[in-house]
């Protein structure tokens, strides 16, 4: 898996939003427009996203998470879950302990 932490909070951030705009993903994450210009770039090139003018707005671009990068999203998840659960040290990673 080949993934930055910024690609991995941009992809969570389009997860939770839905399709934003460019501007509104930067607002989001908190960082400059020119910055997540380049992120999209990166992530656009692996199939991770996909970009589309906006149909109200030519000077915006609509961002969103595709099925791809969702699935890169659930791995990572899955991943820091079982991190979390091998800290824990519960026998019973996943459930409810109340069960």
């Amino acid at each position: 898996m080949d993934a930055t932490h910024s690609g991995i909070n941009t992809l969570r951030a389009l997860a939770a939003s839905g399709p934003v705009t460019q501007t509104e993903l930067a607002h989001t994450l908190r960082v400059q427009g020119q910055t997540v210009g380049h992120l999209l770039i990166r992530l656009e090139a692996r199939s991770l996203v996909v970009r589309a003018p906006s149909s109200t707005d030519r000077r915006n671009h609509i961002v969103q998470i595709t099925g791809r990068g969702q699935a890169l999203l659930d791995k990572v998840n899955q991943g820091e879950n079982a991190i979390r659960c091998a800290e824990s040290r519960r026998t019973e990673c996943g459930r409810d302990p109340g069960r």
